[in-house]
């Protein structure tokens, strides 16, 4: 038996950092898939070949706990998202049948450089989806009540946190609100704002978003009064873009997301990272120049922005400016489909 399975990654819009303690965030699938194509095979060893991350060859097999046992230690460090899958789906599975898989995230990127567009998610959701087809298939797993949330464990198991957004969008597709909230994330797919155009940048070099989390969270210890502040204002300004993104109200989700690129700034700074830098600073004064709105997508520092305007001739101007001052232009497409097994 084979299976196929693919997910989309995502760009962030709305409600970075503010996202982690409860604030609505803004959250679109866009057309870069991670791909799993996965075989059963005989015996007790499972083969898994990833060449974009220089792991290929690579073999392991289940202990009677459950366990992931690497015959080559070394490939534990390149191939950790698979370890934290297999195991949390042997919790809910008498026996795992050994198998072949290849996995394929080439179209996340670009010139040798990790783009930032949520590659891990996207992988952890079609691996989960293709392992969960394969045990399924010979009546050995139980498949979950909500497939979703075993998918965000599994994707904070192996990132260590996170508000499961990523992982939220490549599951369902499209533009979607989410908001962290208990006992489950909730969730909402949106149409598309009538005349929002949406240009994607490359800032020119990668960004680290759990460091970046960390300097965070030694900031919140430092002034949790500041760092509240920051992330009240950060909140409304997120629920005043949800809000108008729910009623199809471009331009005042426009200046929703003029006005969190600047409440973000101003956290960034407060906080001792860096999320206008690597480039963001300058894109954004071109954007301006040209019309148009821009913000980092994610944690900033680095990665991709986005622009938007409803104007098309604004982002067309703006595209050249940005590529003669040495940016790229990521063509990217909002991905509505979400998970896909066959």
């Amino acid at each position: 038996m084979t299976v196929q399975a693919s997910a989309p990654g995502k760009l962030a819009l709305l409600g970075e950092y503010a996202v982690l303690e409860g604030a609505p965030a803004l959250v679109a699938a866009i057309d870069r898939r991670a791909r799993v194509r996965l075989e059963a095979v005989s015996g007790d060893v499972c083969h898994v070949d990833a060449p974009d991350v220089d792991a290929q060859g690579a073999a392991f097999t289940v202990s009677p706990r459950g366990r992931v046992v690497w015959r080559n230690r070394e490939t534990y460090r390149h191939l950790a998202l698979i370890t934290a899958v297999v195991e949390r789906l042997t919790r809910n599975s008498r026996r795992f049948g050994a198998f072949r898989a290849s996995l394929c995230t080439r179209g996340f990127f670009a010139a040798g450089n990790k783009l930032g567009l949520g590659s891990s998610a996207a992988l952890v959701v079609a691996l989960a989806a293709a392992l969960m087809r394969h045990a399924g298939a010979s009546g050995h797993f139980d498949p979950p009540a909500d497939q979703l949330a075993l998918l965000l464990d599994m994707h904070a198991d192996f990132q260590r946190g996170g508000s499961g957004l990523d992982v939220a969008a490549s599951f369902s597709g499209g533009l979607i609100a989410f908001e962290r909230c208990s006992p489950q994330p909730r969730l909402r797919r949106i149409p598309w704002p009538a005349g929002l155009e949406m240009l994607c940048l490359w800032s020119g070099r990668s960004a680290s978003t759990p460091r970046f989390l960390q300097a965070v969270d030694r900031s919140r210890a430092r002034d949790p009064r500041a760092h509240a502040t920051h992330i009240e204002r950060m909140a409304e300004v997120a629920c005043q873009g949800r809000d108008a993104a729910l009623a199809g109200e471009s331009a005042r989700l426009l200046a929703a997301l003029d006005a969190y690129a600047d409440a973000l700034d101003a956290f960034g700074k407060a906080c001792g990272v860096p999320v206008m830098n690597g480039g963001h600073t300058r894109l954004r004064q071109l954007a301006g120049e040209a019309g148009a709105v821009y913000k980092p997508s994610g944690s900033g520092g680095g990665d991709v922005g986005v622009a938007f305007a409803r104007d098309p001739d604004c982002l067309a101007t703006l595209r050249a400016t940005a590529s003669r001052a040495g940016f790229t232009p990521v063509d990217l497409q909002v991905d509505h489909c979400g998970l896909v097994v066959d």
